[in-house]
């Protein structure tokens, strides 16, 4: 089995600041993903197709964020958390801690809880609507 070896370039590149972010190409990619999907929410713009969702798909999220926002708009969500600085200050928290149990706490408290609470509100409504939009 061979492992690829990153490049600079392919899914990272080294900054200014000597550390390394996502490449402007993987940058471009999600910045194209959380605009076609941030649709949802917008007044003017949900009624506009989606280039990833498709036509029924996106009436069907749209549907559901007018009757749950914080369900049917979890696409959106999640690419704007991953795309600003939480990951980081969770990151920089994280190798602060000095012991198993403040690490472990941490994850709970930023990571597992919230992902925890999103699942019981929302992940049968969210499938209820993939499913029923890839039906059709």
């Amino acid at each position: 089995r061979r492992v690829r070896v990153l490049k600079t370039g392919d899914y990272f590149e080294l900054n200014s600041a000597g550390t390394y972010t996502i490449s402007s190409g993987l940058r471009t990619m999600t910045n194209f993903a959380k605009t076609d999907l941030c649709r949802i929410a917008h007044p003017v713009a949900k009624a506009h197709e989606s280039a990833i969702l498709g036509v029924t798909c996106k009436r069907d999220f749209v549907a559901l964020y007018e009757s749950d926002p914080s369900c049917g708009n979890f696409l959106c969500d999640a690419l704007t958390w991953l795309m600003g600085n939480e990951p980081h200050e969770f990151f920089a928290d994280f190798m602060a801690t000095t012991t198993d149990a403040e690490a472990f706490a941490l994850i709970e408290e930023r990571i597992f809880a919230p992902i925890m609470e999103w699942n019981c509100e929302c992940t049968l409504k969210v499938i209820d609507t993939f499913m029923g939009c890839k039906s059709n």
